[in-house]
């Protein structure tokens, strides 16, 4: 599990997913390809 302390949320290194954190899966996906929360 590694922790990405600007958006304060834990990430699975098995799915991807977000632990812990209540972001829609589609700003999730858009974040870890860099464009953003406000995508």
């Amino acid at each position: 599990v590694e922790w990405v302390e600007e958006y304060g949320f834990a990430v699975s290194d098995s799915r991807g997913k977000p632990i812990g954190f209540n972001l829609p899966w589609e700003k999730w996906e858009a974040l870890k390809k860099g464009v953003g929360l406000d995508a």
